[in-house]
């Protein structure tokens, strides 16, 4: 019993051995999201290393979300397409060892021939003025939303005001 926990203890330290030399990868990930703020799937997003020109692509699940894993660290160049909406692109993001690049895009609508290039890394206020822009537009959405008179409750009888926003015959 003595020799199977040693060779299962000797077995852990070789896998962990072997594991660790494979640590110097680094990862971009991100969602693609429309001006409205709502997810763009099926989005096509390209990762090109500048150092190497090698290049991996993939396109966006059902969330809006992509992912690049076992990057070699360097500087990469990340690109978005779709159909209906202007391409983006973010240059010159340095990806570290063991880095999970954060980015993302809001493509706007207009001609897939546009494109639009971002240098460098995102810049936290500007993911803050995204979110702000999203809430007002949540204001403004809320500020066109029909409103009830007063006294639409006010005769229990009377609910079709509520249900259907008609007045009553």
């Amino acid at each position: 019993m003595r020799s199977v926990s040693m060779l299962f203890g000797l077995a852990m330290l070789l896998t962990l051995a072997v594991s660790l030399p494979g640590q110097t990868s680094g990862e971009i990930a991100g969602e693609v999201r429309d001006p409205s703020g709502s997810v763009i799937a099926g989005a096509d997003v390209k990762a090109v290393n500048k150092g190497t020109g090698a290049e991996r692509a993939t396109v966006t699940n059902d969330a809006g979300l992509y992912n690049f894993s076992v990057l070699q660290p360097g500087v990469y160049d990340v690109t978005v397409t779709k159909s209906g909406f202007q391409s983006m692109a973010r240059t010159d993001l340095q990806l570290q060892v063991q880095q999970v690049a954060r980015v993302d895009f809001a493509l706007q609508i207009g001609q897939t021939t546009q494109v639009v290039e971002v240098t460098g890394a995102a810049d936290h206020r500007e993911r803050h003025r995204r979110i702000g822009d999203r809430k007002q537009a949540h204001r403004g959405i809320a500020a066109q939303r029909p409103q009830f008179p007063a006294t639409s409750l006010a005769d229990p009888k009377c609910y079709c005001r509520v249900c259907r926003l008609q007045r009553c015959r």
